[in-house]
């Protein structure tokens, strides 16, 4: 009886194992063919992909150096930037002397007009 048991409950794992294998044979066809199937569309991808790679290293080159471009720009036109600075600021005091100056004369003239009437009064009366 339980020798008998066991036996039939052997048989059974047994049949129920080789019914997995058979399944899991199937279900590996199955992918082996969608595996072809999809190979020369993943390889495309791939070399979509490497070609996208290529190109933007190209691009960070490309950026890298137009930003050293820009940079050497920038420092050769901090120069001529400060110089006109400089220009300007001087163009400033010049333009403020040239006003106290034209201030002082105006000042002169007017003390000098002063003085005139001052002297012609002064010397009618004598004449």
């Amino acid at each position: 009886g339980e020798l008998k048991r066991d036996l039939d409950q052997t048989r059974a794992s047994l049949e129920q194992t080789r019914h997995h294998l058979e399944a899991d044979r199937k279900q590996l066809l199955e992918w082996e063919a969608e595996l072809t199937r999809i190979e020369p569309a993943l390889a495309e991808q791939r070399s979509i992909a490497d070609e996208a790679a290529r190109a933007l290293s190209e691009a960070d080159r490309a950026v890298e150096q137009w930003s050293q471009t820009w940079d050497s720009f920038n420092e050769g036109a901090q120069g001529p930037s400060k110089t006109a600075e400089v220009q300007q600021s001087r163009i400033a005091y010049l333009e403020q002397v040239l006003r106290k100056l034209q201030e002082r004369r105006h000042q002169l003239q007017t003390e000098q007009a002063s003085l005139d009437e001052t002297a012609e009064a002064n010397a009618l009366p004598y004449a």
